[in-house]
């Protein structure tokens, strides 16, 4: 009877280490969301940055008279230079979130399924425990039957040996209620 209990107290133990697990997962699974989010906002400012380079079109171009030389006025010609050197901090900026993008929902995944796992075996714990839960009901049942057809056994040969002793007439008068009454 005490291994069943042992068993029982070891699946329960068991159990909350596995609980623990899958909460411990859900919290990391969360914390990777909200980096993917976070990652996902910075793209898309760095394509609202991107879009800035639309302006570009918009500076006006004249050729100058001899030669292939195009001429910019020096504004222009600044936030022209100024748009290139952050179109290419973007693009290496967005090359390198794609990057940890890609690592977050490969770990995403990895945590899901070890999740999905954990979840399985918590599942058979339960089950299992749930299962020596009956077992030690049943034993406790078995038990006590077997004690009452002891009891039985000794209850029969008592009354065989009052028999025996021509005693049971005096045994059935001593088994019979009593009623008392009161004389006044």
């Amino acid at each position: 009877m005490n291994e069943v209990e042992d068993t029982i107290d070891k699946l329960d133990s068991e159990y909350q280490e596995k609980k623990e697990a899958v909460g411990q997962l859900d919290e990391d699974i969360a914390e990777k969301e909200a980096t993917l989010a976070e990652n996902t906002a910075l793209l898309a400012t760095a394509a609202k940055k991107a879009s800035k380079i639309k302006d570009i079109d918009d500076i006006q171009v004249k050729k100058t008279m001899f030669g292939g030389n195009v001429s910019v006025a020096p504004d222009d010609f600044k936030k022209l230079t100024d748009l290139a050197k952050k179109q290419i901090v973007a693009e290496s900026k967005e090359k390198e979130l794609n990057g940890k993008i890609a690592t977050l929902k490969t770990e995403k995944q990895e945590l899901a399924n070890k999740n999905a796992q954990l979840e399985k075996e918590n599942t058979a714990l339960k089950q299992e425990n749930s299962s020596l839960k009956s077992v030690r009901e049943k034993l406790t049942i078995t038990s006590l039957q077997k004690e009452i057809s002891e009891w039985k056994n000794k209850n029969q040969k008592v009354l065989d040996f009052i028999e025996k002793l021509n005693l049971t007439k005096q045994l059935q008068e001593f088994l019979k209620p009593r009623t008392h009454t009161l004389n006044r």
